[in-house]
């Protein structure tokens, strides 16, 4: 490999900054399936890393406002995501990726007949991404494309969870994305990542929204750890 990325905690950022993306939690959250600029490929081989991101669902909304609680049944749902990803770019233009999420889920809501407050937990394998990789506009590999699928492999018939607070979503997805990364001054760059997430084929009669998630941010990679341990690469 050429470079291995270590562990990634910037989907909290993403969650505060793009918050409308993250209303309805079915597929695991897309907002955080955009990522930061280390992640990106810039050479030929392979690259690993694992992900941790929480987010913490307890304000209603509808629309661009908030909501009184009143207005939703359900009161809190909090995850905690883990995803292993890696990718290989066979050379400086095509690529391949691929990402296996597991959630870890609390539900808290009220129960249709009773009106009690009732809790779930569920912790299950999420669904799937493949993806490919062209990165091929540019000698420097700083702007790409990306495209593939996102499979039903989680689970969304866990007794207690909805449709729309499942860990999986049921629904096979269009994936198609674009990256650019470019430096700032010294030891720092700048990245953004944008992705649409088309569902094509679903199951019994649910269908998650089309979705779009972008980030723009700039990370400092300059703070080596030594030579085993990698570098530590803040990120705003």
């Amino acid at each position: 490999m050429t470079r291995i990325s270590r562990l990634f905690l910037v989907a909290f950022f993403l969650g505060v900054l793009f918050p409308s993306a993250a209303l309805a939690c079915a597929c695991g959250c897309g907002v955080f399936d955009v990522g930061t600029g280390a992640m990106m490929p810039t050479a030929e081989g392979g690259q690993v890393w694992f992900e941790y991101d929480f987010m913490n669902q307890v304000n209603n909304w509808s629309g661009a406002s908030p909501s009184a609680k009143a207005n939703n049944d359900d009161k809190v749902l909090r995850s905690n995501f883990f995803q292993l990803g890696g990718q290989y770019m066979f050379n400086r233009e095509w690529g391949v990726m691929g990402e296996v999420p597991v959630t870890d889920r609390f539900f808290k809501t009220t129960d249709d007949g009773t009106g009690d407050t009732v809790k779930f937990q569920h912790s299950a394998l999420g669904d799937i991404h493949l993806q490919g990789i062209y990165s091929g506009f540019s000698e420097d590999m700083s702007t790409g494309v990306t495209f593939g699928f996102k499979l039903p492999t989680g689970d969304f018939s866990f007794s207690g969870f909805d449709r729309d607070t499942s860990i999986g979503s049921g629904s096979t997805d269009l994936l198609l994305g674009f990256y650019h990364m470019g430096g700032l001054v010294d030891r720092f760059d700048w990245f953004t990542n944008a992705q649409l997430d088309q569902p094509f084929l679903t199951q019994d009669s649910y269908r998650p929204g089309t979705e779009i998630d972008a980030a723009i941010g700039s990370y400092y990679y300059g703070l080596n750890l030594g030579e085993s341990a990698g570098k530590l690469a803040p990120l705003l």
